[in-house]
């Protein structure tokens, strides 16, 4: 099936009401051509329609000529990420080729996110989108290295140590009411 049947029955599809499969289908035409930001606006306008303005600001983010709606929804959008670059990049999930993209609209506000990120966490991230996790080869090396890892690693890495000594915590105050517990049994036996 080629790109523009597939539009059409996007089309025919939005006519008819049934946004859900107009939506699934677009997102199968993203994967499948991720630098053609017309997609991205129709598909926004079919999230709109499905009253979810953070979701329909999600694929209008890039769009240049945006109109009020679009503005409004791009903002809400932007604050589900709590305006963290990091956090809307990853919301994107944009995987074409940003030097295609360099000297649109769509690529330089790509480009500044991800310089943003460079600057808030040491970081660039690559525009690929992967359901794995792919910081833990980027915190080896940084260990490896004996560098500082990025904010994120330090996060986990403060997390786990916390999670750990809670535990011990734990541990330690179970045994004392269990030692409690036996110090007053014998002394109930005694007396």
């Amino acid at each position: 099936m080629t790109r523009e049947s597939s539009v059409e029955k996007v089309d025919f599809e939005i006519v008819q009401g049934n946004l859900a499969k107009a939506r699934d289908r677009l997102l199968g035409l993203i994967a499948t051509y991720p630098n053609d930001l017309t997609l991205r606006t129709k598909l926004g306008d079919v999230y709109w329609k499905m009253e979810l303005p953070a979701m329909a600001g999600r694929y209008w983010f890039l769009e240049e000529n945006k109109t009020e709606t679009m503005s409004a929804a791009c903002v809400g959008f932007e604050k589900s990420c709590r305006g963290n670059p990091l956090n809307i990049l990853r919301a994107l999930r944009f995987c074409g080729s940003v030097e295609k993209l360099a000297s649109d609209f769509a690529g330089r506000k790509l480009i500044s996110l991800q310089e943003k990120c460079n600057e808030m966490y040491g970081f660039r991230p690559k525009f690929t989108y992967t359901r794995k996790p792919r910081w833990m080869p980027e915190i080896r090396a940084w260990l490896e290295k004996k560098q500082r890892p990025p904010v994120y690693a330090r996060i986990i890495d403060r997390a786990f140590d916390l999670s750990v000594w809670k535990l011990l915590l734990y541990g330690l105050l179970a045994l004392f009411f269990v030692v409690l517990f036996m110090v007053i049994l014998v002394a109930l036996e005694l007396i």
